[in-house]
């Protein structure tokens, strides 16, 4: 008698299982969105699938301006002469002092990067061969200069350190 209590109490529980999982799938094929999905599954062999469109597959592609395709950070150009320049995201050429990586770079009128020492507003300010504006000491033709933190040669300055820079900025023994 035992076993046959048994036999149905485990009948009942497989038949409300059984009850509980067709209901699950009816209310869930009812409640849920009738899209279709795609499962992709990775293995070595290769498989044709048939192809479709964003638009298919239920994504919404925003359309996009023609400025917000523009660069957001502008790109270095060289021109035939070897000359650099810096195109800015609207594509003009950068002219002025222009901050690019963290780094101070000059470009004149007609956006042509400098070298070398460079006279403004009557300061003296030393590019490197890269462009690249340098602070602090320089060693230029054998002579030592200081360059304060905005890249200015100092003149008739004691310089952090104690040294004299004099009246053309050269490291010298003070008077």
């Amino acid at each position: 008698m035992q076993k046959g209590k048994t036999v149905i109490w485990i009948s009942a529980i497989l038949a409300i299982c059984v009850i509980s999982a067709a209901a699950g799938f009816l209310l869930s094929s009812l409640l849920l969105p009738r899209k279709m999905a795609v499962t992709v599954a990775v293995s070595e062999e290769e498989k044709d699938i048939d192809e479709v469109s964003d638009e298919e597959a239920g994504y919404q592609i925003p359309s996009v301006s023609v400025a917000e395709t523009l660069p957001e950070f502008g790109q270095w150009k060289q021109n035939e002469s070897g000359q650099y320049t810096y195109e800015n995201p609207d594509g003009s050429l950068s002219v002025d002092w222009q901050e690019i990586d963290g780094a101070w770079y000059y470009f004149d009128e007609v956006g042509i990067m400098q070298t070398g020492w460079l006279q403004l507003d009557g300061s003296w300010y030393y590019l490197d061969g890269d462009g690249e504006m340098l602070t602090g000491w320089v060693k230029d033709q054998g002579t030592w200069y200081y360059l304060d933190k905005s890249g200015v040669m100092m003149t008739n300055y004691d310089t952090p350190g104690g040294y004299w820079v004099d009246s053309s900025g050269a490291l010298a023994v003070k008077p």
